[in-house]
């Protein structure tokens, strides 16, 4: 069952316009487009230090989600149009793509839910502001 993230949804659905990405031109090299997600996935594990297991918060945060978002939406939505996508050449970075899936997910809930507890504190410290005025 998914968790509920309406906390952080303001916060996400702001964040939304700078996600898009466009559909991907079969006049260029599928072979880009893998390279392209490659590079994009780095950016995630970088932006939010997968690899030392502290999620940062507030911008840093901000700025993970939408590399994650992007590459959910590249491997599921755009690279899946290209013409080039069931040849049988591409066969080993396809199959790539489809095992980061999961993984991709996860750490997608992940984010939300940190972004749902920043948004509680925040709350949290307005209330608490708000009873001592």
């Amino acid at each position: 069952m998914a968790a509920d993230h309406s906390l952080s949804e303001a916060r996400r659905r702001d964040l939304k316009a700078t996600i898009d990405i466009n559909a991907p031109l079969n006049s260029v090299p599928i072979a880009k487009y893998y390279g392209f997600a490659e590079r994009l996935k780095a950016q995630c594990v970088h932006h939010l230090r997968m690899d030392a297991g502290a999620l940062p918060s507030g911008r840093e945060l901000d700025v993970g989600y939408v590399y994650l978002k992007r590459y959910a939406i590249l491997i599921t939505e755009k690279i899946p149009v290209h013409n080039y996508y069931k040849s049988p050449n591409f066969a080993k970075e396809k199959e790539a793509l489809k095992k980061s899936i999961p993984w991709c997910v996860e750490w997608l809930d992940l984010v939300a839910t940190r972004m749902d507890a920043e948004e509680a504190a925040e709350a949290e410290a307005a209330r608490a502001e708000a009873a001592e005025a």
